[in-house]
């Protein structure tokens, strides 16, 4: 498989802002440019937390991750929440947009989680109608992510890899692919994440998330309190031989070490995406 040639700037390989690693970033004592934040951080704040935000968007690329979209519910999709979000894009200048494959909220009443559906037409069908309600808000830089499940719908009519390539398909939507939650879900339920890469047409991915898992025995966890283990870093390096260098958030929500151990990551990507490159323009 021959990589996509690319101009990729190797700066864009970056991390979540967290409460534990905002003072180093907010310094700018650190030689990445693009930070992920999480949106509803930031959507309804007109305060001191937005003004610093803008302020580092005149330094990095942001990317404004959700967690309460609530794409795959069947509620109302919030107007004044997308208008809140297009307003901070607009003003933050954020590169990317993006939000959970999930529903998080019924009846008015939030989840405080991610949470599943099944694998149907049907969903598709529901989904197809929100994804362009917010592509019209918001603009083509909304992305969805695949998300981590802990157990399957009797109703579903298909797997994880033909819903995504279905969905991309029927509405155009583009994924961020979040490899870790890949490699948790060929665990708990024996989907192939490297049949899932080679499966999704290569215009289907604009993003990464790279991230630690747990292994609690009979299941594995989305955790996001570790390294990115030696199993993730494969799935990446398949993933940039498919669908070329993108954006890169390497995320971390507990257990977050230093800043130097953090950017000693961003380094081990660099490497990798390096090692790619040399070799691709070694086939003749």
């Amino acid at each position: 498989m021959q990589t996509p040639r690319s101009t990729f700037d190797s700066q864009l390989i970056g991390l979540s802002l967290r409460a534990a690693n905002e003072n180093s970033i907010f310094l700018k004592e650190v030689d990445f440019r693009i930070i992920e934040v999480i949106s509803e951080n930031y959507s309804y704040s007109r305060g001191v937390d937005r003004e610093k935000l803008v302020d580092l968007s005149h330094d990095y690329q942001l990317h404004l991750h959700g967690v309460s979209l609530n794409i795959a519910g069947m509620d109302d999709l919030d107007k004044r929440t997308l208008n809140e979000l297009k307003s901070l894009q607009s003003e933050t200048k954020a590169s990317y947009i993006s939000d959970h494959l999930c529903w998080t909220r019924h009846n008015q009443r939030s989840s405080f989680d991610l949470l599943p559906f099944p694998y149907t037409r049907k969903m598709i069908h529901h989904l197809k109608d929100r994804i362009h309600q917010v592509q019209d808000v918001l603009g083509y830089n909304f992305l969805l992510e695949n998300i981590s499940t802990y157990f399957r719908f009797k109703l579903d009519e298909m797997d994880e890899i033909d819903f995504l390539i279905e969905l991309h398909e029927s509405t155009g939507v583009n994924f961020l692919l979040d490899l870790n939650n890949l490699y948790v879900n060929q665990f708990n339920h024996g989907i192939d994440p490297y049949k899932l890469i080679n499966s999704l047409p290569s215009s289907a991915v604009e993003f990464y998330h790279l991230a630690g898992y747990s292994n609690q025995g009979d299941f594995y966890f989305d955790a996001h309190d570790s390294k990115v283990p030696k199993s993730v870093w494969d799935l990446y390096r398949l993933a940039i031989q498919k669908f070329g260098m993108h954006p890169t958030i390497i995320e971390r929500d507990e257990n977050i070490p230093s800043i130097q151990e953090q950017i000693s990551e961003i380094h081990f990507a660099k490497s990798l995406i390096q090692e790619i490159e040399n070799t691709t323009e070694a086939i003749p």
